[in-house]
């Protein structure tokens, strides 16, 4: 038997008091005579009463050191191992992901993350030896909540003071980093509070054997929102929004998904998922203005963290469009250009000459969104922007030229690439290509039958540039479709590629960092969260072209602004991992791993004691009472 708590075993010097209380009591007892002078002369001459004959009250003062006995081992708070367990170094690692915010009994309203802070608590004082403890939240990064230590009041101290994280975890991080901290240690283990993490949480208790699991929570009936994507549909001016929903459960659901533009119900989705499957749906959205979309599942159950998901529907705009050409070489791209009204703004593009474009500052002050060369190049490439080469290019370019090509076929190379949407170009006729050799990387979309590239994309650091190394008026395209296509998905695609500076989804906790360097001129960023004028603003620096957000810990939709550009973007949980949770089954008990103090009585020792000591009490009170004891 081990002490968890040895210094209350000063307070066993109480039973010298309650010796030496039974040594000075002496009761008397009342009696009745016939005559007092006789009785003086008979109790005149008796002595106090021997030690011995004080001691004859042996079975009460027993009865009360016993009583304090059992008292002071149950502040000792004993535990049993019986030379069995052995000190150990274990680290514990509490998942505080969303999932651990489940509430399995409503009446309790207990999430999950407190009953394992509350399990934490339990181990450590069943643990019937002095071990060493180290303590890590698991959380979107792994973190040190208490260092190594054997103090088992510091391990419930610090589990005491995890917070939750609201967004998906990573419990490999975790084992890795308890690994690393273990190192040199031994005998070690590494105990795992969670609901499961998927599956995950078994997987690595299999693959290691000094892993427990110590599972969490028992419901699994859950819906949960996995997947909220929006994306643009320039051609037709709306949007189309992507979702999906997981049933955890392992019976059938039928509820529905409501979806919110800036706070307006705009559609109700009724749906039935199977037990333990998904149910998936793109729904269009006609809101060419944007806004704040939020859809959240009209049904209430144990998690409700992942029943709303949030994205920015970003307002479509008409792209403004650059053609740099000989004015009589301009026609056909003119008339392609202007029937694209609903995605090219016809008022703000225009048509100049190559000569007009190198002397005009506008260009540089103020790119336009699609810049298109058409028989002439600038000398250098333009710095940014979305830009198309038709048979001239700047030397800056990782193409070399090697000849010519007399009447080359056309084959298509990528038909999966956004670019070569609807796109044929079986028999079309071209007079002359430029034979060339790309130099650096670049997606060839359509070459000479194999041969030479034709058709590429060269996509670098803010810009990218469309190249078609032949003469489109020198062809057999302006009376086919595939040109023209090929030009319309040129506005769809690279503007709204150059239009990216941050991606549309984050994961709640991880940080928002631009994906391509802001323009020099902008020397912070502007973060809102929720409505603008409503929500408070925040201002981030930006160096070298780049800004970092952190501020990420909940799930919503998030704005930037910088100069006159715009970003949005949306931080979600969305993790399907986190939707399921049903707790791990068929794991061995981790009591019986950990070799856990049993319970006695259905109680821990220092509880069995007290009781005990509680029972001895009434024992001597009955005992005195009917004199069997004085």
């Amino acid at each position: 038997m081990t002490l968890l708590a040895p210094w209350a075993l000063w307070f066993l010097l109480t039973g010298g008091a309650v010796v030496a209380l039974y040594l000075l009591k002496i009761r008397r007892q009342r009696q009745s005579v016939p005559s007092l002078d006789f009785w003086l002369a008979l109790a005149g001459p008796l002595k106090p009463r021997s030690l011995f004959q004080r001691l004859k009250r042996w079975l009460s003062m027993a009865l009360w050191l016993l009583i304090v006995v059992s008292l002071v081992l149950a502040i000792g708070n004993p535990v049993l191992s019986l030379g069995t367990v052995k000190p150990q170094s274990i680290a514990i690692i509490i998942d505080n992901s969303a999932s651990m915010q489940s509430v399995d009994d409503p009446k309790r309203a207990e999430t999950r993350l407190r009953r394992a802070i509350a399990s934490v608590g339990e181990m450590v004082d069943r643990r019937p030896v002095d071990d060493e403890w180290l303590l890590i939240d698991s959380g979107y990064t792994p973190r040190v909540a208490q260092s190594w230590t054997r103090d088992r009041r510091s391990i419930r101290d610090a589990a005491d003071a995890i917070r939750p994280h609201l967004g998906s975890t990573d419990l490999n991080a975790a084992v890795r980093l308890a690994r690393q901290l273990l190192e040199g240690k031994s005998p070690q283990a590494i105990v795992i509070m969670t609901d499961g993490a998927a599956g995950e949480a078994a997987r690595l208790a299999e693959s290691d054997a000094s892993i427990t699991v110590w599972p969490i929570g028992e419901a699994d009936d859950n819906l949960g929102i996995t997947l909220l994507r929006v994306r643009p549909h320039r051609q037709q001016a709306q949007h189309f929004a992507f979702l999906r929903v997981a049933n955890a459960s392992k019976s059938e659901v039928q509820s529905q998904v409501v979806l919110e533009l800036d706070g307006a119900t705009i559609a109700v989705e009724p749906f039935t998922v199977a037990a333990e499957w998904q149910w998936e749906k793109a729904i269009p959205i006609s809101a060419s203005q944007g806004g704040v979309l939020r859809a959240w599942i009209d049904r209430p159950d144990v998690l409700p963290l992942d029943n709303e998901a949030f994205a920015i529907l970003e307002p479509l705009r008409p792209a403004r469009v650059v053609l740099v050409s000989d004015d009589r070489e301009a026609y056909f791209f003119e008339q392609a250009l202007l029937a694209m009204d609903v995605l090219v703004d016809s008022a703000e593009s225009q048509t100049l000459t190559l000569a007009d474009y190198e002397s005009s500052s506008a260009a540089a002050k103020d790119p336009a969104d699609l810049t298109i060369f058409n028989n002439c190049a600038p000398k250098n490439t333009p710095e940014s922007g979305a830009i198309v080469f038709v048979n001239r290019w700047p030397e800056d370019l990782p193409i070399r030229i090697n000849g010519t090509l007399s009447k080359p076929a056309l084959s298509l190379v990528r038909r999966d690439h956004p670019l070569m949407e609807y796109i044929t170009l079986g028999a079309a006729s071209v007079t002359e290509a430029h034979d060339v050799t790309l130099t650096d990387r670049a997606t060839v979309l359509a070459d000479a039958g194999g041969a030479s590239p034709l058709v590429f994309v060269i996509q670098q650091p803010g810009r990218t540039a469309l190249c078609v190394g032949f003469d489109v008026l020198q062809s057999d395209l302006p009376v086919r479709n595939a040109f023209p296509i090929l030009l319309r998905n040129a506005v769809v695609h690279l503007v709204a590629e150059q239009d990216a500076w941050v991606r549309d989804q984050y994961r709640v906790g991880e940080a928002i960092e631009s994906i391509r360097p802001l323009p020099a001129s902008v020397g912070s960023v502007t973060v809102i969260r929720g409505k603008p004028g409503v929500s408070p603003e925040q201002t981030l620096p930006v160096r070298d072209g780049l800004f970092r957000y952190d501020d990420t810990g909940h799930a919503g939709p998030v704005r930037l602004r910088f100069g006159e550009e715009a970003a949005y973007c949306a931080v979600n949980l969305t993790d399907e991992a986190e939707t399921r949770i049903a707790p791990p089954q068929g794991l061995p008990a981790p009591e019986e791993r950990l070799g856990l103090s049993q319970r006695l009585f259905s109680a821990v020792p220092w509880l069995a004691l007290a009781v005990f000591a509680a029972g001895l009490i009434g024992l001597e009170w009955l005992t005195y009472h009917y004199r069997w004891t004085e």
